[in-house]
C-alpha cells in the first residue's frame, strides 16, 4: 500500500503536468518556428483520422523577410494543403507565461512536433522532418550505422530594449551567478521532460550564454533543441527579458553558433575511434567524415542559411569557415574532440557551421547524406590542418590544403548545384532545392546590403 508521501507527491506530479491545450510545431524552410493551438481533447483524437489542421503546403517555403507569394515555385500546388501530423514521441510540458516580479504564475501547455502528410496520408515528400527520417534510414540500411548528436546551444541574454544585459567575458564566474537562478530553472525544467543539459557557462560574447544538451539520435536530439529554446525564451521572459539567437546579432562581438557534437554507432558501439588507426579514426570514421568535408562548401548554405549566417562564417569568429578537419582546430569546420577520448580513442567531433536560423532537420539531412556518400564511395579524409589558418601564412595554404568556404551568396548556389555535390540534389530532387534557393533570393535581395544592425532589427524577434 502506498504512503500518504508518496500519494500526495504523486498527486502534486499530476497537477504539475495538467494542461488543455497542445502546440503543434515546425519549421519551415526559412527556419523559423512556426505553430498551432488546439484544445487537449482534439489533440486526442489524433489518432482516430480527425484532420487536426490542415496548412497551405506554402507555408513551408515563406521568406524569413516577409509573408509573399512569390511566382514561379518550382514544386507545383503549394496552395494545396497539407495535413498536420503530430509525433506524439515527441510530446513535453512546456511552462508558459508568468512573471517573476509580479508573482503571476506560468500556465502547463502540451508541447508537440509535427511531420506533413499529403491528403491521402501518404508522407509528403518535401516534408524536413520526413525528410531527415529517410536520411537516417538510408545510412542504417546501407552501412548498419546510427548517429548521435548533442547541441551547444548558443544564445545572447538581452533586456527589452535589445541591450545585453552584461558585458562579462567568457565563463566569467560572477555574470554566472548572476542568472544562475533561471539557468537551474531552465536545467530542471528540461530534465524533467527527459531532456538532460550537461553543463552552462557564460561565452565569449555580450550577455551570451551557453546551454549543453546530452547526446541522443538524431531526430530525438533534434527535438530536443526545439523545446529547449521554448524554455530558454519563456524563462527569461519571466525575468523580464528576451534572448537572441541570431547568428550575430552585434558588431565586434563573437557569435551565436549551434554546435553540434557527433558520434556514429554500430550494434550499440561507438566506432568513431580507434587509438591504433589513421588519425586515431576507425575506417568508417574517416570514410563517415570524409564525406561531410567532401560536400561541406555545398552543406554550409543548409547549415548556416540566412544573410545574417554569413556575417558569423568569417575567419576570426571559430565558426568553421575552412574547409578542413583538424585536433582541437576551433576554425575547421569538422573539430575532431581528443579532450575526452576513451584510452585514447576519440569518441564524437563537432560540426561547427550549424547555427539557429537552419531547418534543423534539413541541416541534419544534407549532413547525413553527405557522410553516407562518403562510406558509400570509401573517401579518403586529407591530412589535419591543427593549426589556425590565420597564423599560417596564405601563400601556404594551398600547400596543407586550406581553403575557405563559399564566401559568397552566388559561390553558395554554384556549389550545391555542382557536379560533385550532385548527390544531394539526388536525395532530395532538384525542385525542393530550386524551391529553397527561391526563398533565399527573396531574403538575400532584402538584407544582403544591409548592417548587422539593421539585420537585428528585422530579424531577431522572428527567431
Amino acid at each position: 500500500m502506498e504512503s500518504t508521501q508518496n500519494l500526495a507527491q504523486s498527486d502534486n506530479q499530476n497537477q504539475e503536468e495538467q494542461y488543455d491545450h497542445v502546440i503543434l510545431s515546425w519549421q519551415p524552410y526559412n527556419g523559423m518556428r512556426h505553430a498551432h493551438l488546439t484544445r487537449k481533447e482534439i489533440y486526442d483524437q489524433r489518432d482516430q483520422k480527425s484532420q487536426i489542421a490542415i496548412v497551405p503546403a506554402l507555408m513551408l517555403f515563406m521568406p524569413m523577410t516577409h509573408d509573399v507569394l512569390l511566382p514561379n515555385y518550382p514544386i507545383p500546388n503549394l496552395l494545396d494543403g497539407i495535413i498536420m501530423k503530430p509525433d506524439h514521441s515527441s510530446f513535453k510540458i512546456l511552462k508558459v507565461g508568468g512573471n517573476t516580479e509580479s508573482g503571476t504564475k506560468s500556465v502547463n501547455i502540451g508541447f508537440v512536433n509535427c511531420s506533413f502528410n499529403y491528403k491521402d496520408m501518404s508522407l509528403c515528400d518535401y516534408c524536413p522532418r520526413n525528410l531527415v527520417k529517410r536520411a537516417i534510414l538510408a545510412l542504417q540500411q546501407k552501412h548498419n550505422i546510427s548517429v548521435k548528436i548533442g547541441y551547444e546551444i548558443e544564445f545572447n541574454v538581452l533586456d527589452m530594449d535589445g541591450k545585453p544585459i552584461n558585458k562579462h567575458s567568457g565563463l566569467n564566474l560572477d555574470a554566472l551567478l548572476k542568472q544562475s537562478d533561471v539557468l537551474i530553472r531552465i536545467s530542471n525544467e528540461l530534465n524533467s521532460q527527459g531532456v538532460r543539459v550537461l553543463n552552462m557557462h557564460k561565452e565569449s560574447s555580450h550577455g551570451q550564454y551557453e546551454i549543453v544538451l546530452d547526446y541522443d539520435d538524431v531526430l530525438k536530439s533534434i527535438d530536443n533543441y526545439n523545446f529547449a529554446i521554448q524554455v530558454i525564451k519563456q524563462n527569461f521572459q519571466r525575468e523580464g527579458k528576451q534572448i537572441s539567437l541570431l547568428p550575430r546579432p552585434f558588431e565586434n562581438q563573437f557569435c551565436n553558433g549551434l554546435h553540434i557534437h557527433m558520434s556514429i554507432w554500430r550494434d550499440g558501439k561507438n566506432i568513431l575511434g580507434d587509438s591504433a588507426g589513421q588519425h586515431l579514426l576507425t575506417v568508417e570514421g574517416q570514410q563517415f567524415m570524409a564525406g561531410i568535408l567532401e560536400h561541406s562548401s555545398a552543406i554550409n548554405h543548409f547549415l548556416a542559411p540566412s544573410p545574417n549566417s554569413m556575417k558569423r562564417i568569417q575567419s576570426h569568429m571559430c565558426a568553421g569557415t575552412f574547409k578542413i578537419w583538424g585536433l582541437e582546430n576551433r576554425d575547421a569546420i569538422l573539430r575532431l574532440i581528443q579532450t575526452d577520448s576513451v584510452e585514447g580513442r576519440p569518441t564524437h567531433f563537432e560540426l561547427k557551421a550549424l547555427d539557429h536560423t537552419a531547418n534543423q532537420c534539413f541541416a541534419l539531412a544534407s549532413v547525413l547524406v553527405a557522410a553516407t556518400n562518403g562510406l558509400d564511395k570509401e573517401m579518403k579524409l586529407p591530412q589535419p590542418v591543427n593549426d589556425v589558418p590565420l597564423f599560417i601564412p596564405e601563400d601556404a595554404w594551398q600547400e596543407k590544403g586550406i581553403t575557405i568556404l563559399p564566401q559568397t551568396y552566388e559561390d553558395r548556389k554554384v556549389a550545391v548545384y555542382s557536379e560533385e555535390n550532385k548527390v544531394l540534389l539526388e536525395f532530395f530532387g532538384k525542385p525542393l532545392i530550386d524551391n529553397i534557393f527561391l526563398i533565399s533570393d527573396e531574403d538575400f535581395k532584402e538584407l544582403d546590403g544591409k548592417s548587422i544592425s539593421e539585420q537585428f532589427e528585422l530579424l531577431n524577434s522572428k527567431f
